[in-house]
C-alpha cells in the first residue's frame, strides 16, 4: 500500500531512510492557515519539480537529505513568487528575477542549493521538466559567487591548547561525578519511569491515578528516593530535586560521553549522533588492548548507509560504557535487550532520548520498535567548561593561521569565553595528535598520548590497518588525520626550529642558523612555503627526547637505545638538539645509572650514553664561554 501520492503536500520518505526512521518531505510549510489558490498552484509546482529530479532525471539517485534541501529553496522561491505574483517555472527561466530573489534576502547556503538545482534541472532537460531553466552562462556565474561566498567561510579553528586541555578535564571531570551517582540514580529512573505516579508530588500522584483510573495510592516523592550524596550533585549543578531535573542531567551526561566520543575518535557530529548501541570493540596486538568504535556514515555514499570504524583510547571506551548503560535503562522500560534484539543496529541507538522517560515534556514512545537519538545541543554544556581567550591564546591561533585577522572577528576578541562548534575537536585532534612537537602543554600531551599512540598505529599511510578502517571512505578521520601531519610537522618545525629563543645544537640546527645569518630565512620562516615543503616530502620534522629529527628518508643512525646518543656523539645532519631537554636527560639518566649494579653490562651502556651527552653538553658551554 503506497504511503503517498502525488498530490498529496507530505510525502512519506520513511522506507528510503538509511536508518527506517520517520523521513518526511513537506510542500506547504512555507506558508501558514489555509492554501489559497495561487499557493496551491506553487505547491504543485514545488511537487513537479522533485518529482522530475526523482523519476525523470539520470543518475544516482539523491538522498532524501539533499531533496529535502531542494525543497527549502524551492520554498523560499515559492514565497518570493507569491509576493510578486509570478509563477516559480518563471523566476527560474529569468535571470533578472533569479537577480531579485538573490537580492531579496537570499542567503549564502540558500543561492549555494539554487545553483546545485539549477545544474540539476539543465541536465534533466525541458522535456522532462516542461519549462526553460537559466543558461549554462547565467549558471557559471552564480557557481563563481558560490565560490566567493565559500572562501569568505572561515576554516573551523583548532581549540587553543590551554582552552582545549581544560575542556578535555571539565569532560573528565563531569564524567567521574556522574559514575559516583549513576547506579544510584539509573536505580531510581527505572520505577519512576514505570509507573507514572512514581516519584511526583502527592498532588500529581493523585491527578494521574484519576486521569489514569489507577487505585490510590501514595508513592514517596522524588527526593524521598535520594541520599545525601546525590542530592548534593543536584545542588552542585543547580537543579532541583523533582524528575524533569532528572531528565535534564541524564540529557546532559549523554550530550558530555557524545562529546568525549568525538573528542578521542574525530567523528563528525552526525556520526557520533547516530552511533548504535553496540558500537563498542577491541582488538588485542602483541598483548596490548586497543579500543574500536563501528559506526555508520551516509555522508559521500548517494544517502546509502556505510559502515565505518574509528579508533579510540580508554578515555573514549569508558565514555560509550557509561552512555550505554543510561540507553540501557531507558530501553529496560520498554523491556528491550538492545544487545540480544535481532532488529537493525539502528533500531536502538546509543544515544537514545531521554524523553521515553516521559519525566519532562511530552512523553514519547517508540515506533515499530524503533527509538530515536536525543536531542543534544552543546549551550547545554556545565558552566566553565570552556576558558576566555587570552593574549596566548589569540598567539597560538596567529601562529598556527598568520594570514587570519583573528583579532578582527567577533567571536576571538580577548576576553570573551571561548565559542565552540564540534567540528573543533575534529581540527584540533587532528592537529594535535601527532608526534610533531607542536603540542608543548604538558596536560595536553598527557592527555592526548594514548591516542597518538593508537592513531599513529591505525591511520598512519603505509599502515596495514589504514585500510581496513578507512577504505573508500573520502571523509574519514584518518584521511584528515593524515593530510594534517605535515601542517602539524611544519608548525612544530618553525615553532621549535626556525623562530625558538632555546639554544640549539646538532647538525640541522647548525644549517639554519647559517641560513638565517645569510638572509635566506623567507624560505624558513613563510609557513606555507615551509608547509608546501612537507607535503612534498622536502623537509619533516618529528619530536625526540633530546629535540627533534628532520630525516626525510630511511635513518642512517638507527636508533636502538631511546637516548639517540649515537645522533649526538656524531652531529648528525638530521639532528635538532634542545640543550635545555638535554640537560633534563642528562639529570634523569644520571639518576639511572646510580641506581645500576657498576659490574653489570647494562651499566656500561648506559654510562656510556651518559658521557656522550655530557660531553656534548659541556662542548656546548664552552662554545658559548668562548663566544
Amino acid at each position: 500500500m503506497p504511503k503517498s501520492t502525488y498530490s498529496d503536500l507530505i510525502w512519506d520518505f520513511t522506507a528510503y531512510n538509511p536508518e527506517g526512521k520517520l523521513s518526511r518531505i513537506h510542500f506547504s510549510s512555507w506558508t501558514s492557515g489555509s492554501l489559497s489558490e495561487a499557493q496551491e498552484k506553487l505547491t504543485r509546482e514545488i511537487r513537479s519539480v522533485i518529482f522530475a529530479l526523482i523519476w525523470r532525471r539520470q543518475g544516482a539517485p539523491l538522498s532524501t537529505g539533499t531533496l529535502r534541501n531542494y525543497v527549502s529553496v524551492l520554498s523560499a522561491l515559492a514565497v518570493f513568487a507569491d509576493g510578486t505574483n509570478l509563477s516559480i517555472r518563471t523566476i527560474l527561466g529569468d535571470e533578472g528575477r533569479l537577480q531579485e530573489f538573490s537580492q531579496a534576502g537570499c542567503s549564502g547556503w540558500l543561492f549555494e542549493t539554487l545553483s546545485s538545482l539549477l545544474t540539476l534541472l539543465v541536465r534533466t532537460g525541458i522535456p522532462s521538466l516542461g519549462f526553460r531553466v537559466i543558461g549554462d552562462k547565467a549558471i557559471s556565474q552564480m557557481k563563481r559567487k558560490n565560490k566567493a561566498y565559500r572562501a569568505s567561510i572561515k576554516q573551523h579553528p583548532p581549540i587553543p591548547t590551554r582552552i582545549y586541555s581544560h575542556l578535555i578535564s571539565s569532560l573528565q571531570s563531569e564524567l567521574k561525578s556522574w559514575l559516583q551517582v549513576e547506579e544510584e540514580l539509573l536505580a531510581v529512573m527505572l520505577p519512576c519511569a514505570s509507573d507514572p505516579r512514581a516519584g511526583r508530588t502527592l498532588s500529581r500522584q493523585s491527578r494521574i491515578a484519576k486521569v489514569y483510573g489507577l487505585p490510590h495510592q501514595t508513592f514517596p516523592v522524588f527526593e524521598d528516593l535520594l541520599s545525601e550524596r546525590v542530592k548534593v550533585y543536584f545542588r552542585e549543578r543547580k537543579k532541583t530535586m523533582d524528575l524533569g531535573s532528572l531528565s535534564s542531567l541524564l540529557g546532559g551526561v549523554q550530550l558530555i560521553t557524545k562529546t568525549t566520543v568525538q573528542t578521542f575518535t574525530g567523528m563528525r557530529d552526525d556520526e557520533a549522533q547516530s552511533l548504535p548501541y553496540d558500537c563498542l570493540d577491541t582488538s588485542v596486538v602483541n598483548g596490548q588492548v586497543h579500543y574500536l568504535v563501528k559506526g555508520r556514515t551516509t555522508k559521500f555514499a548517494n544517502g546509502l548507509v556505510k559502515r565505518v570504524q574509528w579508533v579510540t583510547n580508554l578515555e573514549g571506551h569508558e565514555a560509550i560504557k557509561a552512555a550505554q548503560r543510561i540507553a540501557r535503562a531507558i530501553y529496560s522500560v520498554f523491556d528491550v535487550t538492545p544487545s540480544a534484539s535481532r532488529g537493525r543496529l539502528e533500531d536502538h541507538p546509543l544515544f537514545v532520548s531521554v524523553a521515553y522517560l516521559g519525566f519532562a515534556g511530552i512523553l514519547r514512545r517508540p515506533e515499530n520498535g524503533q527509538f530515536s537519538t536525543g536531542l543534544m545541543t552543546h549551550r547545554d554544556f556545565p558552566a566553565g567548561c570552556f576558558l576566555s581567550l587570552t593574549e596566548q591564546d589569540l598567539q597560538e591561533l596567529e601562529q598556527i593561521d598568520p594570514h587570519r585577522a583573528w583579532r578582527s572577528e567577533a567571536k576571538f576578541q580577548l576576553g570573551n569565553a571561548w565559542i565552540f562548534t564540534s567540528h573543533q575537536l575534529r581540527r584540533s585532534l587532528a592537529l594535535y595528535a601527532q608526534r610533531s612537537g607542536l603540542v608543548s602543554l604538558p596536560s595536553l600531551r598527557r592527555q592526548l598520548k594514548h591516542i597518538t599512540e593508537a592513531m599513529s598505529r591505525y591511520y598512519a599511510r603505509g599502515s596495514a590497518y589504514a585500510v581496513n578502517f578507512i577504505g573508500d571512505d573520502k571523509d574519514h578521520f584518518g584521511l584528515e588525520w593524515q593530510a594534517t601531519q605535515p601542517e602539524s610537522s611544519a608548525l612544530s618545525y618553525l615553532l621549535n626550529v626556525v623562530l625558538t629563543d632555546e639554544q640549539l645544537f646538532g647538525g640541522h640546527s647548525t644549517w639554519v642558523e647559517h641560513r638565517l645569518k645569510a638572509k635566506a630565512s623567507t624560505i624558513l620562516a613563510d609557513r606555507e612555503i615551509t608547509v608546501k615543503r612537507f607535503k612534498k616530502g622536502e623537509l619533516a620534522y618529528r619530536e625526540t627526547i633530546i629535540g627533534g629529527c628532520t630525516n626525510v628518508g630511511t635513518c642512517e643512525k638507527v636508533a636502538v637505545r631511546w637516548l639517540h646518543a649515537d645522533c649526538v656523539r656524531d652531529n648528525c645532519k638530521n639532528l635538532v638538539g634542545n640543550v635545555s631537554k638535554l640537560e633534563r636527560v642528562i639529570a634523569a639518566q644520571q639518576t639511572m645509572v646510580e641506581s645500576l649494579d657498576k659490574g653489570t653490562v647494562e651499566y656500561r651502556m648506559e654510562a656510556d650514553d651518559l658521557n656522550i651527552l655530557v660531553t656534548a653538553r659541556d662542548a656546548i658551554r664552552d662554545k658559548k664561554g668562548a663566544l
